[in-house]
């Protein structure tokens, strides 16, 4: 049968960064080619501390928007480089 399309790894991953993101209380991820946004729910399950660390820690690249908004500012020029950064938010979102 061969190696999966390229549309059908995409599927799997943004599946994958889903299961990840509801627990979380994450409403909507959106992310272009020069970063993009993470909407939350009105009471997400995030601890407010790991964000405002985020943030001071990067503040080139974080920064809140609004009080259910995180504004992602990176260079992400393909899917792939989205795809990591999001996973890679999520996984520091999480732990």
């Amino acid at each position: 049968f061969g190696l999966l399309p390229d549309a059908a790894k995409a599927l799997f991953q943004i599946t994958e960064l889903k299961l990840k993101a509801t627990p979380l209380g994450i409403r909507k991820i959106d992310m272009g080619e020069q970063g993009g946004r993470i909407i939350f729910d009105q009471q997400p399950n995030v601890d407010p501390v790991k964000i405002i660390q985020l943030i001071q820690q990067q503040p080139q690249r974080y920064k809140l928007d609004g009080q259910d908004k995180l504004r992602i500012t990176q260079n992400l020029a393909d899917r792939e480089q989205r795809i990591q950064a999001v996973r890679k938010l999520l996984d520091m979102l999480l732990g």
